[in-house]
């Protein structure tokens, strides 16, 4: 095998398989991130109000006068119409989801086909299911009209709130502008950059007992380092407990390289889009590839992803190696790219290479030249122009599929297609609405199980 090129790999049965990933016997997790409240604006139904919006305010509110404008135009706003948001809780949101349904499916399934020898030994963890800690969040909230909507939101999905609770600061509150598929934010961060390390450490000592890992998006690390420094750092040596990190966006990575860089030989998966990777590339030290660029100027997509993939994530220090690295690189209506890296492979002879076909279409690149390790290029659900309604938390909604399907059992592929049913539903939704989950029956047809 040439090592200085992209071999691409078609393989099919379960009996070759992609790279085995580490287990947890632990079927829930914990979040941590910015808890909104949105309130969708579309120029189309309310111009007066967007361009109000649009011209008299700053993407982020920092200055109190500001502040007190934003509060007092948005007070008589009614309260029905403002949706719980943010990315990681989005996240957690949609893991909860799948895996408080896919429990009650199986029950109900299972008892219906128990005399049918089941299609449920075809996935062994999905019978075994069982929420035994419940899924949390942690984050900071004011102590107003908003989080009693909160509250009342978590209770109903049954997801434990672990809240930092400040009385004379509002819950943040994030106006949604939409103009065709283009969204701005005007977001009021105060009270969620208020939560204190002191809070954190006395939540996740306890909170994270029992639970498959923590999931955090980059968007606070700039504002909050010394939270993501205890909560990365002291645990990643829990060879049981995975840590999940989304860098958020293009301009938290720009601004807040260097600490990233500095979390990242902790985390264990890391989800993050083309523009952010775009903007990895252009920062790296030892690179200067330019993902976006390069592929304007190539056909040979592979080589471009695999060579800054081999600069960066391979060589990038991996803190416990007891555990893989896999990164998740979602690219809007392009095929999401994944790249594992196994290090514990003295007894593994799962990255052998194989020679047959993929029932799911699924392109393999085995990148050997850097041990063991594969990149996939996996294809999206297509969905027509006029079924797109809301891009808005696709990203987040993609990102709780697959690591639903990863606490369920699934390998990287199947978790792939979980992520690609849970985001491709969400964008047929005005705002993030969780989409109905298939029936498990439904979802074995399409992971072709």
């Amino acid at each position: 095998m040439n090592n200085n090129n992209v071999n691409q790999i078609n393989k099919t049965n379960n009996s070759n398989k992609s790279l085995q990933l580490n287990k947890s016997k632990y079927m829930s997790i914990s979040g941590f991130g910015c808890i909104l409240i949105d309130y969708v604006i579309s120029r189309s139904i309310e111009q007066e109000l967007y361009n109000d919006f649009k011209t008299n305010y700053e993407f982020h509110i920092s200055n109190e006068h500001s502040l007190a404008m934003f509060h007092n135009k948005i007070k008589d706003f009614d309260i029905n119409k403002f949706q719980l948001g943010g990315s990681a809780l989005n996240t957690i949101r949609t893991i909860n989801y799948i895996l408080s349904n896919f429990n009650k499916a199986a029950e109900n399934e299972r008892s219906l086909d128990k005399d049918n020898n089941g299609d449920y030994d075809k996935v062994n963890s999905v019978n075994n299911v069982s929420l035994v800690e419940p899924n949390s969040f942690i984050g900071s909230i004011g102590k107003d009209v908003y989080s009693k909507k909160i509250d009342d939101q978590f209770t109903k999905e049954k997801i434990l709130f672990k809240k930092e609770v400040f009385t004379n600061i509002p819950t943040s509150v994030n106006i949604v502008l939409i103009d065709g598929n283009q969204r701005d934010f005007i977001t009021d961060l105060t009270v969620t950059k208020k939560i204190t390390l002191e809070f954190i450490k006395q939540t996740v000592d306890s909170d994270f007992k029992n639970k498959f890992g923590f999931y955090a998006d980059a968007y606070l690390i700039g504002a909050l380092p010394d939270i993501y420094d205890y909560t990365f750092k002291t645990y990643f040596s829990n060879n049981e407990f995975y840590l999940s990190l989304c860098l958020g966006s293009s301009v938290t990575v720009k601004e807040n390289f260097v600490k990233i860089l500095d979390i990242l030989p902790y985390v264990d998966y890391v989800f993050l889009n083309e523009d952010e990777l775009d903007e990895l590339s252009k920062n790296h030290s030892k690179s200067d590839l330019s993902i976006n660029n390069l592929n304007n100027n190539s056909n040979d997509d592979y080589s471009n992803y695999n060579n800054f993939i081999k600069d960066f994530f391979a060589k990038l220090e991996k803190k416990n190696t007891k555990k893989d690295r896999v990164v998740v690189i979602t690219r809007g209506d392009k095929s999401t790219l994944i790249y594992h890296k196994k290090y514990d492979v003295e007894n593994d002879d799962s990255n052998k290479d194989v020679n047959t076909t993929n029932n799911n279409n699924i392109n393999i690149n085995n990148t050997n030249n850097f041990n063991s390790s594969i990149l996939y290029d996996i294809p999206i659900i297509s969905l027509r122009e006029n079924e797109i309604i809301d891009t808005n938390g696709a990203g987040d909604c993609y990102s709780g599929g697959f690591l639903a399907g990863i606490i369920l059992g699934f390998d990287i592929e199947q978790s792939a297609i979980i992520g690609n049913i849970m985001a491709s539903g969400v964008l047929k939704k005005k705002g993030f609405q969780i989409p109905n989950i298939l029936s498990i029956k439904e979802v074995y047809n399409k992971l072709n199980l």
